[in-house]
């Protein structure tokens, strides 16, 4: 089944003939099969579909049982479908018109209406005869680390408690690169978002919400006001759209050591998260900090199950999961649910905070431990044909993952978004600028088509007293490559290993968010980067290393 496009009514007027108004409030759906293309009315007093090859003639029945002769043919943007009653024809037209799909009645029928179809989170056009992929959208912001603490002041070791008493270097409205997110900041972001009137089917949010300060200056309840917040804000901002949240590694207290069972926490955000997510993902995250949840496309026989994993329980730093084999049961439940999805031949994404994966900006440490890492790496390579995506946060970095079967074949795309906030330490030799993204896929398949980077440099944003959120970059345009599948992410890394590669070095600016153009990463840098976007699992990175 490929593309399909929803029709709305704008509005009718009645119509002389009976029969038309038997399509009164329709839902009409343009798609194709194949090499046939299939139009699908859907009203209040008949369902009716019919398939057919573009110029060959084919039975027809109508929505009152007339049977008749058809032909359609694409006139430029246009689908010319003509009926034939015992030598008179009918001719029905949809056409492309100011930007929306328009399908309208000869005056001969006495049929004075037009239908304008509303394509929902979706881009369309017509070309080489037949139709393009349609564009389903999502946003995924992660990090936000609101420090409520931040502040102006003419002493730089007290603009904010995230600097942990370092000198801000230059701290304007909208942050400073020592401190985590003033409000102001994460407000900015969201506006952009909103104002882009970008259409998103849903977004994603995946995880931590305080700043990163000492233990004792949190608490459990402050922890909780603080992902009230950003729920708050989102919601304010977005209040129709779906969300698909993931806890982060500081989205409790004390940071890091989220539980294996029920806690206050886990509670308190799950009544938070209640106007986005099902009765059963909430029981699931009460007990867990994970769920699944279905989302269906307008245009797909098929939802698509998100999985949010809490991968916080297999952090390194998580003293209350040490040497338990599945903390929470998470993995078993994680498999049993991809089976449940291959069995219904379902697509899902998984989200979460803390990747898979080694850390692309040093040596041999996996972002969570290595036990979880290689359990992870087996059961997403086991289910690959039926995850289509896999989204994390936690590096503050924009880095790609592809996940490689036994034999080194691509079969999974991942992503680490970047961090709306810009905090570094002060022996870190670079930052990031903010950034939220935009993801383009296949409302049909769920396929990932491309990816939409937006930033905003802090410097520039602070200096002139506005944010001028902008695109950083397109992906398939920056790599030159046709869509997110594994096989041509793959292609695009090999690449990045020719010596002096400039595709490479804008991989390195787009890794930092556009922090400093003027930083490079050759050597044991670039080593890095390329042995951890190809290889997730221990055999393959540790060879990937020592070939250099």
């Amino acid at each position: 089944m490929g593309p399909e496009i929803m029709a709305e009514e704008l509005g009718n007027k009645p119509a002389v003939d009976s029969w038309v108004g038997n399509v009164t409030k329709p839902t009409v759906i343009i798609s194709n099969e194949g090499d046939k293309v299939m139009i699908r009315t859907q009203s209040t007093f008949k369902n009716t579909e019919i398939s057919f090859k573009l110029g060959e003639e084919f039975e027809e029945t109508t929505p009152d049982d007339r049977h008749c002769k058809s032909v359609v043919t694409l006139d430029g943007d246009k689908l010319v479908h003509v009926q034939k009653w015992d030598g008179t024809e009918t001719n029905f037209v949809r056409e492309i018109k100011d930007g929306k799909m328009v399908m309208a009645t000869p005056p001969s029928l006495h049929a004075l209406y037009a239908y304008v179809l509303h394509v929902t989170a979706t881009q369309y056009n017509f070309t080489d005869g037949g139709f393009c992929h349609l564009k389903g959208q999502f946003w995924h912001v992660s990090d936000l680390h609101l420090d409520p603490t931040y502040h102006i002041t003419g002493d730089h070791t007290k603009v904010c408690s995230s600097s942990k008493g370092a000198n801000a270097s230059n701290p304007g409205p909208f942050g400073d690169f020592f401190c985590d997110s003033p409000y102001q900041l994460i407000l900015s972001a969201f506006k952009y978002m909103k104002e882009s009137e970008q259409q998103a089917s849903f977004m994603i949010w995946t995880g931590d919400s305080p700043p990163h300060v000492p233990v004792e200056e949190l608490s459990t309840k402050m922890v909780i006001n603080v992902i009230g917040n950003m729920t708050s804000t989102i919601q304010s901002f977005f209040p129709d759209l779906q969300v698909f949240p993931a806890l982060g590694n500081h989205d409790y207290w004390p940071q890091d050591q989220l539980p294996v069972s029920a806690n206050e926490v886990y509670s308190a955000v799950a009544n938070f998260w209640k106007p986005w997510l099902t009765d059963e993902a909430i029981s699931t995250f009460k007990k867990g900090g994970f769920y699944t949840q279905l989302f269906q496309s307008s245009v797909s026989p098929q939802p698509l199950r998100i999985i949010s994993l809490n991968t916080n329980l297999y952090y390194s730093p998580n003293h209350v999961t040490l040497n338990i084999t599945d903390p929470a049961n998470q993995l078993a439940w994680l498999e049993s649910t991809l089976e449940i999805s291959l069995q219904k031949k379902e697509k899902v994404y998984v989200i979460g905070h803390v990747p898979v994966g080694y850390l692309p900006f040093t040596r041999n440490i996996t972002a969570i431990r290595g036990y979880y890492n290689e359990r992870l790496v087996k059961i997403f390579r086991k289910y690959s044909d039926v995850i289509a995506g896999q989204f994390f946060g936690h590096t503050h970095r924009d880095s790609i993952m592809i996940l490689l079967d036994e034999k080194e074949n691509p079969i999974n795309s991942l992503f680490v978004a970047p961090a709306v906030t810009p905090v570094k330490s002060v022996v870190q030799r670079e930052s990031n600028n903010p950034g939220v993204r935009l993801y383009q896929y296949d409302p049909l398949h769920y396929s990932l088509l491309d990816l939409w980077q937006f930033y905003l440099n802090l410097t520039d944003a602070n200096m002139k007293n506005e944010s001028n959120w902008k695109l950083e970059y397109i992906l398939t345009k920056a790599y030159g490559i046709e869509d997110l599948k594994p096989e041509n992410l793959y292609e695009m890394a090999k690449q990045f290993t020719v010596p002096h590669s400039k595709l490479f070095q804008q991989y390195y600016n787009n890794f930092i968010v556009s922090y400093d153009k003027s930083i490079v990463c050759e050597g044991d840098c670039k080593t890095s980067q390329i042995c951890a976007m190809q290889y997730l699992d221990r055999s393959f990175y540790t060879d990937c290393i020592q070939r250099g």
